[in-house]
């Protein structure tokens, strides 16, 4: 990719607008809870909280077999966000931070 073309492509992405969003959610072994950043349309960072364990992720390949794969990978839009509660970013940070620091992160 030309230099330009790739100076374009961070020019756009750092001017998407993110979201930040928390809700409860259906695992694969249970319920829990989801923290979910999006820059755009796109999921950024995601914290799954099940049997208080957190697992936070910002890669598509991270698996945990109790929760399944870790970051959605479908557009903002294609969710139905109703039930969920948007949060702001300092919250998001923090609980990343802490979800993080836990070392109960099994990816």
């Amino acid at each position: 990719m030309p230099f330009l073309e790739r100076q374009w492509l961070k020019v756009v992405l750092m001017c998407e607008k993110e979201y930040y969003y928390y809700g409860n959610s259906e695992f694969m072994t249970g319920l829990g809870v989801i923290y979910t950043e999006f820059t755009g349309q796109r999921a950024s960072r995601q914290i799954n909280v099940l049997n208080g364990h957190s697992y936070a992720s910002s890669c598509l390949q991270d698996y945990v077999p109790e929760v399944g794969f870790l970051l959605y990978d479908g557009r903002k839009d294609e969710l139905d966000l109703s039930d969920s509660i948007k949060i702001s970013q300092e919250e998001f940070e923090r609980i990343w931070a802490q979800a993080v620091a836990s070392g109960q992160n099994d990816t």
